[in-house]
């Protein structure tokens, strides 16, 4: 299929769908053929490696069909975030105590190794959703010069992505209200 001739909004939307069938299908893999459901710890041994695909075919889109400036990776203005700066100390004090705590604890490899791979995994979602929703989908319908109709569309489509999430396990009479709280975050953290 040759996208070029596509509009960036049709070539965001066939993007999203794409990542949302292949999370889908990772999340049906998951509970049908390894009886792991969705919650589950064991489930990060399995989506470390979906999430890698996924962060690969974001990277495919933006350099292809997009870039990263357009995407919303632009150089800082440092005079800009001093008022990020108080948060920041926030931070790093937290994880100082977070660290100087987890030191203390005396967990065994695989403990260790599971708690990695959580961060490792958490950090994946993080990236490919955020570059997925807020970046490919939501600015590329900003070229379409409607505001709130990006906003709604990213929003939508992010929430969209949660509806799967039954494939794997999670109660389905609880999908609606994860795809009503995703669609808020969703829609009021693209301000």
């Amino acid at each position: 299929m040759n996208l070029t001739s596509f509009s960036k909004p049709k070539i965001a939307i066939v993007a999203a769908v794409l990542y949302t069938a292949i999370m889908g299908i990772g999340m049906f893999y998951m509970k049908a053929f390894l009886g792991i459901t969705y919650g589950d710890p064991a489930m990060m041994n399995l989506f470390w490696f979906i999430l890698i695909i996924l962060n690969g075919l974001n990277i495919f889109w933006v350099t292809r069909y997009f870039s990263w400036t357009a995407i919303g990776f632009r150089s800082l203005n440092r005079k800009q975030l001093l008022w990020f700066l108080p948060l920041i100390v926030v931070l790093i004090a937290m994880w100082v105590v977070f660290l100087s705590g987890l030191a203390r604890a005396s967990l065994s490899a695989a403990q260790w190794q599971s708690f990695a791979l959580v961060g490792f995994t958490t950090l994946l979602v993080g990236l490919g959703e955020e570059i997925m929703y807020r970046g490919i989908v939501l600015h590329a319908f900003l070229t379409t010069g409607r505001v709130r109709w990006a906003m709604l569309v990213s929003a939508i489509a992010f929430s969209l992505l949660h509806a799967v999430n039954f494939l794997g396990g999670y109660p389905l009479q609880a999908v609606p209200i994860q795809l009503l709280n995703t669609f808020q975050l969703g829609f009021f953290l693209r301000r």
